[in-house]
């Protein structure tokens, strides 16, 4: 008895689009609660007691950002957020965050595997001006080059005792996507994927599964979450190898959006299963990852021919004899010898079918 599994937690896409959760989603609430009145404090502090501000150059301002980045970067692999909350930002900011707060806010980089290092030595590249706001805010902005996964930031410094001293930031590293693969590839994408999905629920352990998807997809859920979302299929005893025998039919062509994703959406049909697949994969170290599956099986109707389909021939002679008749012009010949054409194969269809 076949399963029809339509149940729509089938259907498992992350909502991580990008090899790292910017760390502007976390902090964004605090610095609207917290910008007023450090804007505010800034004003107080440089009214009258700062020379004018000049703008830095780009060779400054990637210094600035290399730094930052740094900094950051050592802060998330040492796990010493207190030095960075200590001597890395500015006084203003300290007031508004303590050491477990800072943390909070850099620990979800460390846990995409975000790593900036692959900056130092690297030119910044610039995607806007550089500016100094009403308060006495540079705002910087841009990227580096570095690998696999471009740095981005963005980034915002106060003037205090002679140097800029940060006082927020939004930094994310992103991978450059790969082109399209060839349907080739496309096909051993899939035909992997799903078959490493199938030995996860033909085990009814995901543990191994989980650990080849790309790690914006793990940190979005676990193992025993997978098994949870595809328990219909574990209960149903669904098997996929059939799979590896059969060719894929593709929905169109695989496409890469906006965020670098790969979708390849298609199905298998077996003897007795149409096998419909949505898949998403993300480039890792320079590797399509598994990013998103979804996996609907439904039974195949079985279509039986009946001896009626096709009439016998039997029939078909009769038919033709109905048709003969005498011509206008009374060629007696020619009506006799269209009879005796239909006499004969009706004496062979009677000798090959006693």
């Amino acid at each position: 008895m076949q399963n029809q599994l339509q149940k729509p937690n089938q259907w498992i896409i992350p909502t991580a689009v990008v090899s790292a959760i910017v760390v502007f989603l976390t902090i964004v609430v605090i610095f609207f609660m917290t910008m007023f009145k450090v804007a505010a404090e800034a004003i107080k502090l440089t009214d009258g007691a700062q020379p004018e501000l000049i703008l830095p150059d780009d060779e400054e301002a990637g210094n600035l950002a290399r730094t930052t980045l740094l900094n950051i970067d050592t802060a998330l692999k040492t796990g010493d957020f207190k030095t960075f909350r200590d001597t890395r930002i500015a006084s203003l900011w300290k007031r508004q965050f303590t050491t477990e707060e800072m943390a909070g806010v850099l620990k979800p980089l460390n846990a995409q595997g975000v790593d900036f290092s692959g900056v130092a030595g690297l030119t910044a590249e610039f995607d806007k001006a550089h500016r100094i706001t009403e308060e006495n805010l540079l705002e910087i902005s841009g990227s580096f080059p570095s690998e696999p996964a471009r740095s981005f930031f963005e980034l915002g410094y106060l003037r205090e005792n002679d140097s800029w001293a940060l006082i927020k930031f939004y930094v994310y590293a992103k991978e450059e996507p790969l082109a399209i693969p060839e349907e080739r590839e496309i096909i051993t994408l899939t035909e992997r994927s799903l078959l490493d999905f199938n030995a996860a629920l033909q085990k009814q352990d995901f543990q191994a599964f989980h650990g080849r998807l790309a790690k914006s997809f793990q940190t979005q859920i676990t193992p025993e979450g997978l098994k949870e979302a595809f328990i219909s299929l574990i209960d149903a005893k669904s098997d996929l190898s059939p799979i590896k025998a059969l060719s894929p039919a593709f929905d169109g062509e695989p496409v890469i959006d906006d965020d670098g994703v790969l979708a390849v959406n298609g199905s298998y049909t077996t003897a007795t299963e149409k096998i419909n697949f949505e898949l998403s994969f993300f480039t890792e170290a320079e590797e399509w990852k598994l990013f998103g599956i979804g996996v609907n099986i439904f039974p195949v109707e079985e279509t039986t021919a009946t001896e009626e389909t096709v009439p016998p021939l039997t029939d078909l002679v009769q038919f033709l004899r109905e048709k003969v008749v005498l011509p206008d012009d009374g060629d007696q010949a020619q009506f006799l010898k269209q009879l005796q054409a239909l006499t004969e194969l009706e004496t062979l269809l009677a000798e090959s079918n006693p």
